[in-house]
């Protein structure tokens, strides 16, 4: 097991996979997300949209790419978070998921 959030979503930004440690770094529990888009729950800062999108991009092109980003956490304080995240594969090639690994802060 590790101590570091795990966050899995898929191309739609729709969460399909998180660990024990992010759902207590942000405070929601792992039913309040799987299946929801990462805006739509609104744990992303507002004002890191769009360097979350060069962030994205750049994992869709199959580059991993590391951004220090702020999250709003379920009991509305702003956490900081060191974020690196990969494509992810499968044996016929890209499997349209992306992971997220990260180390929080507030």
């Amino acid at each position: 097991m590790t101590d570091e959030p795990i966050y899995t979503y898929d191309t739609d930004f729709k969460l399909i996979g998180v660990n024990r440690k992010a759902c207590e770094l942000i405070g929601y529990s792992e039913e309040e997300m799987l299946g929801r888009n990462m805006l739509e729950i609104g744990i992303l800062h507002p004002d890191d949209y769009e360097r979350t999108m060069h962030h994205v991009e750049k994992l869709f092109r199959g580059e991993m790419a590391s951004n220090e980003l702020r999250f709003v956490i379920k009991k509305g304080a702003t956490l900081i978070g060191n974020i690196t995240g990969a494509t992810l594969y499968n044996k016929r090639g890209r499997d349209n998921r992306l992971h997220q690994r990260g180390q929080g802060h507030h």
